[in-house]
């Protein structure tokens, strides 16, 4: 379970912490040069779990993220003394020719602990991009994780002068946003085959927590379109979404966990629909909607089977049925009777409608998110509340992060991050992409929409929102630096 700990140092001593970060870099980078004449020393890993230790003594959970460009302990970006560059650039290396941004470290290791991390790492071929997934599976369960590899270029970024160091900020958080999610999707894959992994109330909570304190970050992976099989990203997102909305409301932090849970369950039922009528390219037949809309009934029998039907249980149990009524008396399945349906059910139903609308499914494209949410809106009242889309369309906005964009100046970009305050709704910072495709050429920038020329005019304005597929462009990798 990650610490508050350790997404806020703010009342830290930076030398402390600047201390204990080049330290470990230090040693971890000495470890990997010795290990490449054959050596891995006992006194260099009782060095380098010493150098951890102190630094889960100061944060609680921490994640480390080493690239060329600096070394990240959570979100504070580490001043490495000259001397121990040599060091840090030889574990930059070792880490990224692995497919590997950093470590995770979760609480206190043992130094056993850190021996099979190294020898993992030093297993590990070069150019695997699924490299890290590999790897974490191989380390099992433990307190230490490897996070993907997620680059950051801060080159040339941009007119106005802090947005370098927000997006230097942004990068642990990126990469653990990333290891997170990837958990997540494998737990649905485990949860739809009946086996629904233990930590799965510990990954809502991380998602519950990152929604908290930097819900940037999650909210690109539904806009973005992470490949994977919509079966597992559907629901991961309709959590998210659902989180979101439920902290926007004043949902109570345990409440909150409990209405992640529900969200997870909802399309456990999925799974009994034939993979043939969920991939489809054509009309459906009414048997096979039929099908589909028996999927809450299937996801409650399953939600019943928990082993221990307290309170929560039961709530899950009835959202999974609700999920998909909607407010006149419509939607599936069909209960006249009924009654008023949960608050959850309710923001369950505004997640799941928006996060299916942008995603591409196998008969349609996704929606772009500003017609999603027009849609939505043109929905409100018949199929989902009114108030809360309400409340949705202020907290995703008509340009969430990972909506691609045209601006008036004929440049292309990605939402980076939201408006600073609602007064600039349609003005979010964007990451501008140059180049073929995707590409991010050395002159990328980050520029406020709200920057003005000395004229007092805006220089920059969104025209409209693209689709980025016919375009060539990935979302994710222009965030993030790539996958």
């Amino acid at each position: 379970m990650m610490d508050h700990r350790a997404l806020d140092h703010r009342a830290l001593d930076h030398r402390a912490l600047d201390s204990a970060g080049a330290r470990f870099v230090h040693v971890l980078g000495s470890l990997f040069r010795e290990a490449s004449t054959g050596r891995l020393p006992s006194v260099g890993l009782t060095h380098l779990n010493e150098a951890a230790w102190r630094l889960v003594e100061l944060l609680g959970a921490t994640r480390v993220v080493v690239e060329p460009g600096g070394a990240w302990v959570n979100d504070h970006l580490v001043h490495i003394p000259e001397p121990l560059w040599g060091s840090k650039d030889t574990l930059a290396e070792a880490l990224g020719s692995r497919g590997v941004g950093g470590i995770a470290i979760e609480g206190v290791a043992e130094v056993d602990e850190w021996t099979g991390l190294m020898r993992v790492l030093l297993t590990a071929a070069p150019g695997d991009p699924e490299a890290c997934i590999t790897l974490n599976a191989l380390l099992g369960e433990g307190p230490l994780r490897l996070l993907p590899l997620s680059r950051h270029s801060v080159e040339g970024v941009g007119e106005v002068t802090d947005l370098g160091t927000r997006a230097l900020r942004h990068q642990a958080t990126a990469s653990w946003a990333v290891g997170l999610y990837l958990r997540c999707l494998r737990a649905m894959r485990a949860t739809l085959d009946s086996h629904p992994p233990a930590e799965l109330p510990e990954l809502v909570q991380e998602l519950l927590e990152l929604c908290e304190d930097s819900p940037r970050h999650l909210l690109a992976f539904v806009t973005g379109s992470m490949e994977a099989p919509y079966a597992l990203r559907h629901p991961v997102n309709t959590t998210i979404l659902s989180l979101l909305l439920g902290r926007a409301l004043g949902l109570t932090h345990g409440a909150c966990l409990d209405l992640g849970l529900a969200a997870m369950a909802c399309d456990v039922g999925m799974s009994r629909v034939p993979p043939e009528v969920l991939r489809a390219r054509r009309a459906l037949t009414e048997d096979e909607v039929g099908l589909i809309q028996r999927h809450p009934l299937h996801s409650a029998l399953e939600a019943l089977s928990a082993p221990q039907l307290d309170t929560a249980a039961c709530r899950r149990i009835r959202v999974c049925l609700e999920q998909h009524m909607e407010p006149g008396g419509e939607g599936y399945p069909s209960l006249p009777h009924w009654g008023a349906r949960h608050l959850f059910s309710r923001i369950i139903g505004v997640a799941d409608s928006y996060g299916a609308m942008v995603s591409d499914q196998p008969w349609r494209p996704g929606m772009l998110p500003d017609r999603a949410l027009d849609q939505l809106l043109k929905e409100s009242g018949r199929r989902v509340e009114t108030a809360l889309v309400a409340r949705f369309a202020q907290l995703v906005g008509r340009y969430p992060v990972g909506t691609t964009v045209l601006l008036q100046t004929g440049e292309l970009g990605v939402v980076y991050s939201p408006p600073e305050s609602e007064d600039h709704h349609l003005r979010p910072v964007v990451r501008l992409l140059t180049g073929e495709k995707d590409r991010l050429g050395p002159e990328v920038a980050l520029v406020d929409l709200r920057e003005k020329s000395p004229a007092g005019v805006y220089r920059r304005t969104i025209v409209r929102s693209v689709s980025p597929g016919p375009l060539g462009i990935d979302v994710l990798q222009a965030l993030f630096g790539g996958l």
